[in-house]
């Protein structure tokens, strides 16, 4: 299913906490997927803010492969017939994985949500070890899935916002009401108005963070939420939230009626 990246792995790996992240969005609330439960502030099992980073250090750095032995990978959705053992981790190199999120457990195919993180000890978008190297990364796994790269969004969740201290960079879709204030001027400001967002134009995905700390201040790094979305013309679009999930604007749940 996804070409060479598949030869990396006998990858039967899947989360099995949720990384969801709280939105302060009231408006955005009709914007969720029939039978979605509410958003709600996420905790990781037992409070612990190191499975992710337990994941990696544990079962991705020092294996080769049957991952599900892992002990840190016991409640998995490994075995699930919706959720394929080959496909559990999308892309791998020595720097960054792409995984499947828990959230994609028993959705129907085309359904897309992924996590992608730096192979090494990064915190979150506040570290100033943040590698720019995760957004190409990201991206180049999501456009592999999702066909239509107008529908890919990646976010990056603020420090207060996330329930894990290993940066992840979230691979969705983006709603199509959301896709509208990037095409058309006139919402897009709109949008800014109502729900306090900065836009920002990239010639590329090399200086992510480079462009949103020029913007907000580095000191406002750990408060700010990233949406990055493919332009309509060339290059690329940011949306900037303070304090707040920008998973608000993407799709985050499947209809598992």
């Amino acid at each position: 299913m996804f070409g060479r990246y598949a030869y990396h792995v006998i990858l039967p790996v899947i989360i099995f906490w949720t990384v969801s992240c709280a939105t302060n969005y009231p408006s955005h609330e009709n914007f969720r997927q029939p039978g979605a439960p509410a958003v709600q502030p996420a905790t990781a099992p037992g409070g612990k803010t190191d499975a992710l980073w337990n994941l990696i250090s544990l079962c991705i750095n020092q294996s080769e492969s049957k991952y599900c032995l892992c002990s840190t990978m016991i409640k998995t959705c490994c075995n699930d017939p919706d959720t394929p053992d080959e496909d559990v981790v999308w892309s791998l190199d020595k720097d960054f994985l792409v995984i499947r999120d828990i959230r994609q457990c028993g959705c129907p195919k085309g359904f897309v949500t992924a996590i992608t993180m730096p192979r090494m000890k990064v915190t979150g978008i506040e570290d100033p070890k943040r590698p720019e190297g995760i957004w190409l990364f990201a991206w180049d796994t999501a456009s592999r899935v999702i066909p239509d790269h107008g529908e890919i969004g990646l976010t990056i969740n603020p420090q207060g916002r996330r329930s894990q201290n290993q940066m992840h960079v979230h691979i969705q879709r983006i709603k199509p009401e959301t896709r509208k204030w990037f095409d058309d001027p006139a919402m897009r400001r709109q949008a800014s108005e109502k729900y306090k967002l900065i836009f920002i134009d990239l010639d590329d995905l090399g200086g992510v963070f480079k462009a949103v700390g020029e913007k907000v201040g580095i000191s406002r790094m750990k408060d700010t939420g990233v949406l990055i979305v493919k332009s309509t013309n060339t290059g690329f679009q940011a949306m900037i939230t303070f304090d707040k999930s920008p998973e608000a604007f993407v799709e985050k749940f499947c209809d598992k009626n």
